[in-house]
């Protein structure tokens, strides 16, 4: 019986005879040779669609092809000088050549009019759709390995020679990639190097297919085949759980189960009588369809739309067919009526599969499945959540490039204010400065003019106020302090000019006198300068009109301000962000990088909005895998 691991073997052979047929045969064959010369270049008015085009000679048809008509056949077979087909396309008579002018096509090339005279000539035999053809055993056209056998026997068709052989090391490298999807480690390369026996080839391939990785690299084109995926798709790309399935297809492979048992059990597995939990999950093959749980979906016509996904997955992965033209019509090029198709749709369309998606979960119906791989498929549960976590670290390449240049822009804001000339500072030189009376709920205006000599290179503004304060620089918007216990340290780099320019403050107070600090510090060429709040200030009360010597009221460490100190002078006063900015990325720990996206998100910037809505679906898929962690199980649509 044949059985899923040695099918590809098979493949290999089927490839191989049909290779066969046409290095031992003369003659072209239909479908390898001729149809794609007629379907190129003559098929558009002489195949499926000919009334369509106004002409009357169908060529896909062998016996209209044969038929008498007006100049003659356009075949006979065994004569293609009788044959109309090859005078016309040999012509070269504008008004008689095919195909026509009109057309917009290139004359047949010598090959291919070469390739139709042979053809004719031979008998001119028609074939069916591959997929309709037995496969028979051809004759090998020489010794050894049948694959190579075959290949070398159509360079000698060709002429061409073959390569010489690999070198061992490339060898073992191709077989390990071809039968496990992965490279052989120095190690094994060394064992087969040292095995000097004559058939260490032949163990090697045994082994490799004895492992694992084997019945993996088996999985992944069926897993292709049928559409597998762990999301809904749609517009909603919600998490499921089909991974189950997934081990299931896998474990089919290492167990060497019989071929038609796996499709068979996919197909239809919850049919048999008393199925097996494992035969009722291996129809999550169907189950891989796109849902939706969008708003406004109509749930009868995503049913209908999942049961024609079964019936296209069926079609090609099964029967090696493209039965979604007959969904419309009758198929032009397959005997498939759309007849056929519904009365195949039907069986489908008796799924208990409803037509709205889960949300954030597997759809109904589902059924719990623990994974006949190793640990129940905890381990790679644990995995998947490792991977997605790395993935909410470092998300694609353009949300990593706009988080990193953000990442540089916070750094320099939080390196800086640590090694600036006022950490050095007496305190004595920094001073509350206020003007004016004691009086409830005061206001007051408060500027400084100032010069700078070279162009700016950096620029920091730190301010605090009792109670609150908005400044500009140079008539531009600079920092604005909501309250005296938290004061502000802004970047202003770009506010300031060569020449003259204008620090101004609008400070206000709700009770008793209100006290104001300021420190601009800029670094030009020269070194850095530092401006700092003291008698020098002009100020003035709202509506007085008169500029004057602003009033000193304390240094910076006098009480009740005192706090104020250690904000600015103590390096290791950073906030969270702070930290986590100043620590290497690659040792940053998942909740740093939580916090830096998290921060990044609300910062507004490119791809902000991308990023939290990559982060909000990770985290939905990591809640359903801790989930099934805890549970020992998953589920598995079915």
């Amino acid at each position: 019986m044949l059985t899923t691991k040695f099918r590809f073997l098979l493949c290999l052979t089927l490839t191989s005879h049909v290779l066969c047929s046409f290095v031992t045969a003369r003659v072209p064959g239909f479908n390898r040779d001729v149809r794609p010369i007629l379907s190129e270049n003559c098929f558009l008015c002489h195949g499926q669609d000919a009334k369509d085009h106004g002409g009357e000679l169908r060529l896909d048809i062998r016996a209209e092809a044969l038929a008498d008509r007006d100049g003659g056949p356009a075949i006979v077979p065994g004569d293609p000088e009788k044959s109309a087909m090859i005078r016309h396309i040999t012509s070269t008579d504008p008004d008689f050549r095919m195909p026509p002018p009109k057309a917009h096509l290139e004359a047949l090339k010598p090959e291919q009019i070469e390739i139709l005279r042979s053809w004719i000539k031979g008998g001119a035999e028609y074939e069916p759709h591959w997929s309709f053809v037995a496969p028979t055993k051809a004759e090998l056209p020489g010794g050894g390995n049948p694959v190579d056998a075959f290949v070398r026997a159509r360079l000698t068709e060709d002429g061409l020679k073959p390569s010489p052989p690999a070198p061992l090391e490339a060898q073992i490298r191709r077989l390990h990639l071809d039968l496990t999807g992965l490279p052989p480690s120095l190690v094994e390369i060394d064992s087969y190097l040292a095995d000097t026996s004559p058939d260490r080839w032949e163990k090697r391939i045994r082994s490799l297919m004895d492992s694992p990785h084997f019945a993996e690299r088996m999985a992944m084109p069926w897993l292709d085949a049928a559409r597998y995926s762990d999301t809904h798709g749609f517009s909603i790309d919600d998490h499921r759980d089909v991974w189950g399935w997934r081990d299931w297809v896998i474990h089919s492979f290492q167990k060497n189960q019989p071929y038609d048992q796996f499709l068979t059990e996919q197909l239809a597995g919850d049919l048999i009588p008393n199925a097996t939990p494992d035969q009722i999950v291996a129809t999550g093959f169907l189950r891989n369809s796109m849902n939706t749980h969008e708003g406004g979906t109509i749930a009868e016509e995503y049913r209908v739309a999942y049961a024609i996904d079964k019936v296209d997955a069926v079609a090609t992965s099964m029967l090696g067919l493209t039965m979604k033209c007959a969904q419309c019509h009758d198929h032009k090029f397959d005997p498939i009526s759309q007849k056929d198709y519904y009365s195949f749709f039907a069986f489908f369309n008796a799924s208990s599969e409803g037509g709205e998606g889960a949300t954030n979960g597997s759809s109904q119906p589902v059924m719990d499945y623990t994974s006949p791989l190793g640990d129940g498929g905890m381990a790679g549960i644990k995995q998947r959540i490792s991977e997605l976590e790395f993935l909410r670290a470092h998300p694609s390449a353009d949300i990593v490039a706009a988080r990193e240049s953000w990442e540089e822009q916070g750094k320099r804001k939080v390196s800086s204010p640590n090694t600036l000339p006022w950490a050095s500072f007496p305190a004595s030189s920094v001073k509350w400065i206020w003007e004016g009376q004691p009086v409830e709920k005061q206001s007051v205006e408060l500027k400084r003019e100032f010069s700078i000599s070279g162009p700016v290179l950096e620029a920091w503004l730190f301010t605090t106020c009792d109670d609150s304060a908005e400044l500009k620089l140079n008539g531009r918007d600079a920092a604005k302090v909501v309250h005296w216990q938290k004061p502000g340290l802004v970047e202003v780099t770009g506010l300031l000019k060569v020449g003259e320019n204008l620090l101004e403050a609008a400070a206000h107070n709700e009770a008793s006198a209100g006290g104001f600090i300021a420190m601009l510090a800029w670094r030009t060429d020269s070194g850095w300068n530092v401006l700092s709040s003291d008698e020098s200030w002009q100020a003035k009360l709202p509506g007085a009109g008169e500029w004057k010597p602003s009033t000193v009221l304390g240094v910076l460490g006098d009480a009740p301000w005192a706090d104020v100190t250690t904000y600015v002078r103590d390096e290791s006063a950073q906030t969270d962000l702070q930290m986590v900015l100043n620590t290497p990325a690659a040792e940053r720990t998942p909740e740093q990088w939580k916090k830096i996206n998290e921060e990044f998100i609300k910062s507004g910037g490119p791809l902000a909005k991308l990023t939290a809505n990559m982060i909000q679906t990770i985290d939905v898929e990591i809640g359903v895998l801790q989930k099934d962690l805890k549970r020992g199980k998953t589920t598995v649509m079915v």
